[in-house]
């Protein structure tokens, strides 16, 4: 039988775990960081931006902007789809251009009926609207109107299933492999 009283083993701390600074430029800590990021910005809840007016302690008014947590999250991904461009192999094109196709699909249409509703009023009141700086320009969303608001709600459903489509081509190219430690 052997003797095991001399074979301790000792765990570091594994939370505080990270890349040496001067380990290189390595292409799977840039994804895992921009997944990590991508992450963080979807647990976040999805609301539209909006101004915040506070009083200073000499009464001045300060204006400050909340940033939109859906276009946030939607940024992020993007930074991934961007890191992860050499990466893809057909099956994720394949989702991809689908998901792309799909919010494109769903822009078109929503552009189309702000647009028509646009055209349904009556030239007066498009004047008045236009004069005031409310016009519309065919093809392109008013920030203020449901259409718009409307598209980014579905684009951070679609940018999910982007995020998972890219989160299995990860898998498929065995970027979660286990380290070895040494002590």
């Amino acid at each position: 039988m052997e003797d095991r009283t001399n074979t301790e083993i000792e765990i570091g701390d594994v939370e505080s775990y990270g890349m040496q600074k001067d380990s290189g430029f390595s292409h799977q800590a840039l994804v895992m960081t921009t997944m990590r990021k991508c992450l963080e910005n979807a647990s976040k809840e999805m609301k539209p931006g909006w101004f915040s007016n506070k009083i200073d302690k000499q009464g001045n008014s300060i204006r400050t902007y909340e940033e939109d947590t859906r276009q946030c999250f939607i940024s992020s991904v993007e930074a991934v789809l961007m890191v992860m461009e050499c990466d893809l192999d057909d099956e994720a094109k394949k989702e991809l251009k689908k998901l792309t196709d799909d919010r494109n699909s769903i822009k078109k249409k929503l552009n189309d009926e702000e647009d028509n509703e646009w055209k349904s009023l009556l030239p007066i009141i498009r004047q008045k609207l236009m004069a005031a700086g409310k016009g519309n320009i065919n093809g392109y969303f008013n920030k203020d109107k449901v259409y718009y608001q409307t598209y980014i709600d579905e684009c951070v459903r679609i940018y999910r299933e982007i995020f998972k489509v890219l989160t299995k081509q990860t898998f498929r190219l065995d970027y979660y492999q286990s380290e070895s430690y040494e002590a």
